[in-house]
């Protein structure tokens, strides 16, 4: 631990220097640092990676490249794989312009519920209106209005949800929406038992 401003007034012994990474003698150095040279094939390989920069770094260069290729692929991951593997595909599909209206809901429903959580906040980024910045690329005119099928999908996950951070992106989501479509969202929220006596949810609708 370094006291930056201590530091500055030279209140600390400058001598010994700063350890900057701690690794186990036998833990294996990554050395394939250099991912914008993997092919789209690999770069999905590395979304369920351990370290994540290699994570990170897949997701932004999958969304760059826009590979046609590349979405069906992941669209596969958001279906069939738990955890960090799908919560990336969905993040990497997301920034390739990919997310359809059908892999949207298949990840309202999946097992993790991270990843509900995740789907109903690019549902916003995609199809909400956002106070100063306009609209998102799906949205209609009037913005803020999910198509219809996409949004019975949402209201019925929001009433089935237990996770209680999921809820809280569920009521910011709906701030996003028209009113039409925002109330019975925030009405599906708050039909929660818990969501009274929660110290967050409440004050987001």
């Amino acid at each position: 631990y370094i006291a930056h401003g201590q530091h500055y007034q030279n209140q600390i012994d400058t001598t010994p220097g700063r350890m900057y990474r701690l690794r186990g003698s036998e833990a294996r150095l990554e050395t394939a640092l250099n991912l914008a040279a993997k092919t789209t094939d690999q770069l999905i390989a590395l979304l369920g990676h351990a370290n994540k920069w290699h994570r990170h770094t897949a997701v932004r260069l999958l969304g760059e490249r826009r590979d046609p290729a590349a979405a069906p692929k992941l669209r596969q991951l958001i279906a069939r794989e738990r955890g960090l593997a799908a919560l990336n595909a969905l993040w990497a599909l997301h920034q390739a312009g990919g997310l359809d209206e059908t892999t949207a809901r298949i990840a309202l429903r999946h097992a993790d519920a991270v990843v509900h959580a995740w789907a109903a906040r690019l549902l916003g980024d995609e199809w909400g209106a956002q106070r100063n910045l306009g609209a998102g690329r799906h949205a209609l005119f009037p913005a803020g209005v999910l198509p219809l099928a996409l949004f019975d999908a949402l209201v019925a996950q929001a009433r089935a949800e237990t996770d209680p951070e999921t809820l809280v992106q569920f009521a910011a989501t709906a701030r996003r929406l028209a009113a039409s479509q925002a109330l019975p969202l925030v009405a599906a929220v708050l039909a929660h038992a818990e969501a009274g006596g929660d110290a967050y949810l409440p004050l987001m609708c």
